[in-house]
């Protein structure tokens, strides 16, 4: 049930109120919160306080914790070069492993279970597809490099075939003739 605070706040002034009672020095207590609600304009009592501290702003405070250790998280991903969806995907097979390891996994419903090798089956089909595409630009590269290599080497053939007409149209020992058809032979290389 909501407290009186929840009730009597918009919810941009509550989400006001709990950003204040977190940051509260020495944790917000009965009369810390009594004290913030009157500055807003709501009368409540100690036990009402109490109350507030044990659900609502307890809720709010773990909400905060677990957004901060998401975040903590994602960081962590981000310092070991995954991406956003990687970490994603790294958690929810986290999440659906502890799941069926748990004692609870042989209650799961035909739904449920459904669900579970629909989600496993995708997690592997991802894994396949990376596996494949990391084939892919593996064998890429290499084609690259080969490619490369035989254009060094067609260069290298062209410039020698270039030096040695060169050579014999300095040294004037072939006819015109000879000469157009080395040069056009050179061309086609």
């Amino acid at each position: 049930m909501p407290t009186k605070i929840e009730t009597s706040l918009t919810p941009e002034e509550l989400m006001e109120f709990f950003r204040r009672c977190a940051q509260t020095k020495g944790g917000a207590r009965g009369p810390a919160i009594q004290a913030l609600a009157q500055e807003f304009g709501v009368e409540i009592s100690h036990e009402s306080a109490n109350t507030f501290r044990k659900g609502a702003l307890k809720n709010y405070l773990e909400e905060l914790k677990a957004k901060s250790e998401r975040a903590q998280q994602v960081a962590a991903f981000a310092r070991e070069g995954l991406s956003m969806s990687d970490a994603a995907s790294v958690r929810l097979a986290e999440t659906v492993f502890d799941d069926l390891m748990s004692p609870d996994a042989a209650g799961l419903t035909a739904k449920e279970r459904d669900t579970y090798s629909k989600i496993i089956a995708r997690a592997r089909l991802g894994d396949q597809r990376a596996q494949k595409l990391e084939a892919d630009l593996k064998l890429r590269d290499e084609q690259l490099t080969k490619l490369k290599a035989d254009a060094k080497e067609r260069d290298e053939r062209q410039a020698k075939a270039k030096a040695a007409l060169e050579r014999v149209k300095a040294g004037g020992g072939l006819r015109k003739e000879t000469l157009k058809q080395i040069e056009e032979a050179v061309a086609i290389l």
